[in-house]
């Protein structure tokens, strides 16, 4: 099967689920998923996603775990500590589910076990930040770190030919 983001109207994006050949294809998530944040766990049978809930008023971001397995999909809120962020990758065991955490001007990855226990950090920077990871075939972290810059430029006198 095939999972795939549908985006209607240019902001409304939802989860699904198809054939191959496209037959069977059904809604797998009532709510509104993020493009983008969607990470397939190592045996292709649950999914890590980012919904919109709508709470007080207002949609927010949640990240859920959601079964494909069984005729309706289970869907799971997943608990992370405040501040973990996207993106969010399975380990290759399916066991757990890592992300990021910002500390002052550098992240650090960590380690959220999916039966219990406490989260843990898999990396400690002191510096930089991560701009993106993946696990290897052969089941080691890659990760690449960068600088957080920005630069301001103010341009005046444009459009005016002298």
């Amino acid at each position: 099967q095939v999972v795939y983001i549908l985006i209607e109207k240019n902001t409304e994006q939802h989860l699904w689920i198809a054939n191959v050949d496209g037959s069977g294809a059904r809604q797998l998530l009532p709510d509104y998923v993020f493009a983008g944040h969607l990470s397939a766990s190592p045996d292709g049978d649950r999914l890590v996603v980012i919904r919109r809930v709508a709470k007080q008023g207002r949609d927010v971001p949640e990240p859920a775990i959601v079964d494909l397995r069984g005729a309706t999909p289970a869907i799971t809120t997943l608990q992370l500590p405040p501040g973990a962020l996207s993106p969010y990758e399975w380990t290759p065991d399916g066991q757990a589910i890592v992300y990021l955490q910002r500390h002052g001007s550098s992240d650090n990855l960590w380690l959220q076990p999916l039966q219990g226990g406490a989260a843990h950090a898999l990396t400690h920077f002191d510096d930089l930040s991560i701009s993106d990871y993946a696990y290897s075939h052969d089941g080691r972290l890659v990760v690449s770190r960068r600088a957080r810059n920005s630069d301001v430029v103010v341009a005046t006198g444009l459009g005016k030919s002298h």
